[in-house]
């Protein structure tokens, strides 16, 4: 009898530890996997948001340069309109009594509906403002009643425009500078 205990131990022992090494390599095999998993994710989600985060600059800054683009165009026709009322008044000597051409009326309401696209786009509340303030100035010239309302105007609508322009130099070089 002495010899059975000896029997099952020489069997039983090497299977035990056999089943007990599997057992804990599958649970540390388990453990780094999740780990692995859990760094991969981390690493995909830190990649997305970098990605959003290129996307969005290289969005804005696009916006920021079509919204300078597009706000030298509608300077350029609110200009061209408040020439037109200077030659007419020096002809006429009456203010505001001409009517615009179709194609500098249609190339002013063009660039103010850009302006107006892109000014939603920004994200910087105080270049917003800035376009606001030269699309007000810009419709108060085009309308308004007399050359010196028109001077006047004139320089706050250049005043304005300078100011934008300023704003989006400075968010552009700080853009090109996080880059």
């Amino acid at each position: 009898m002495p010899q059975a205990p000896q029997t099952f131990l020489n069997w039983f022992l090497p299977i035990a530890t056999l089943l007990l090494g599997y057992i804990a390599k599958s649970v540390t095999d388990g453990i780094d996997s999740r780990r692995a998993s859990k760094r991969e994710q981390i690493v995909r989600e830190e990649s997305r948001r970098d990605h959003l985060f290129e996307r969005r600059t290289d969005f804005q800054r696009q916006t920021l340069l079509d919204l300078q683009e597009a706000t030298m165009q509608l300077m350029r026709a609110t200009a061209a309109i408040n020439h037109e009322d200077v030659m007419a008044f020096r002809k006429t000597g009456k203010w505001g009594m001409q009517l615009v051409g179709d194609e500098l009326s249609e190339a002013h309401r063009l660039a103010n509906a850009r302006v107006t696209i892109l000014r939603v786009r920004v994200r910087d509340q105080t270049v917003r403002d800035f376009v606001g303030d030269v699309q007000a100035n810009g419709s108060s010239l085009v309308i308004c009643r007399s050359e010196q309302e028109s001077t006047r105007l004139m320089g706050t609508l250049f005043g304005a425009f300078d100011n934008l322009n300023g704003r989006i130099g400075e968010l552009l070089r700080h853009i090109d500078d996080e880059g």
